[in-house]
């Protein structure tokens, strides 16, 4: 994870200079890829805040945020195990955050806190709250208990009502290098170098969704097998018939967040037709460079660029409220006519 910290130094240097110079706003949204360290982030700016032992960081100190928490004191204990009364961590519950999680936490709020100097609300993916508790975490927004910080995260801003976020300063965490997701997976999942490179080229500089791809059932090697699955079976023009894109997209309709996960790799394999002639050291899929060779040629660039705004507009669609399997069908049966 300190890893990861060294990439946010610009970001976590403002942080640490607010909390500092006691210029801290009482709302923050921290926004980002997901496993770029922004919960983390927040649970160390808890313990800054209320750390019984201050430390002096070591000299140099090339990520300063990291060290000004002694870790060990009652209070830097007590966040690290989740126990403490005055940091409150709250998370969508479902498939939401609701109103009656951030009710919960208002009347929590009405009492001092019970240990801290500073109370921290720490709410994990806001842009999930419902409307009803949004609007509910506004009115304290509006008027914050002295003392009290709240700390949002999301993947983008645009997620949460915009008038919860203008009562909030924006803390913009990067995605993390190539080149961290990789060591970041050969030391945490055990993968081998071009297994690593591989996902990481995938994971649009989340860690999280890459530690993702490789933690299911049957690890790093059934991602694999799916995912050359996926660019095999995929219906395009001359592969396959009618029942073949149906029942491709009656394999991807069986569940929604892997139907979405599956979209994103159409779109980098098609992303990579596209390229590989041009620029094969922009292809994302490096270790299928014949089949991608293969498969280009057999179509022009506009033609590859209409499936790939198919797919595009497809994820639009699902992400709203729409008929998972319809949307896939019609999908697959655009793209073999394409």
């Amino acid at each position: 994870m300190l890893e990861h910290f060294r990439e946010q130094d610009e970001s976590l240097s403002i942080l640490l200079s607010m909390a500092q110079h006691k210029t801290l706003p009482h709302a923050l949204c921290f926004t980002g890829p997901a496993g770029t360290g922004k919960a983390e982030a927040a649970l160390i700016l808890a313990q800054i805040l209320n750390c019984q032992i201050p430390p002096a960081p070591p000299e140099p100190c090339p990520t300063p945020f990291f060290f000004h928490r002694c870790g060990s004191c009652r209070s830097c204990r007590k966040i690290d195990a989740g126990t403490h009364p005055d940091i409150r961590v709250i998370e969508p519950e479902g498939s939401h955050i609701k109103i009656a999680q951030i009710r919960d936490l208002c009347n929590t709020l009405l009492a001092k806190p019970l240990e801290a100097t500073h109370r921290v609300i720490l709410i994990k993916d806001a842009g999930r709250m419902n409307r009803e508790a949004a609007n509910a975490l506004l009115k304290v927004l509006e008027e914050p208990p002295a003392g009290t910080f709240f700390i949002l995260t999301s993947h983008q801003p645009s997620e949460l009502l915009p008038t919860v976020l203008s009562r909030c300063q924006v803390i913009r965490f990067r995605p993390l290098a190539q080149e961290t997701v990789i060591r970041g997976l050969m030391t945490e999942a055990n993968l081998q170098k071009p297994q690593a490179e591989a996902v990481a080229a995938l994971c649009q500089g989340s860690f999280a969704t890459a530690r993702e791809m490789v933690s299911g059932k049957g690890g790093v090697d059934a991602w694999f097998a799916q995912r050359n699955w996926i660019f095999t079976a995929l219906p395009l023009p001359g592969r396959g018939d009618l029942s073949h894109a149906l029942a491709f997209a009656e394999v991807l309709g069986r569940d929604k967040e892997k139907a979405l996960r599956s979209l994103s790799l159409i779109g980098h394999y098609l992303h990579d037709l596209m390229v590989c002639r041009i620029d094969p050291k922009c292809v994302v899929n490096h270790d299928l460079m014949p089949q991608l060779e293969a498969d280009a040629a057999r179509f022009t660039l506009p033609r590859l660029a209409a499936m790939a705004e198919t797919v595009r507009d497809t994820l639009v669609r699902l992400e709203g409220n729409t008929v998972l399997r319809h949307t896939l069908e019609v999908m697959a049966l655009k793209l073999m006519q394409s």
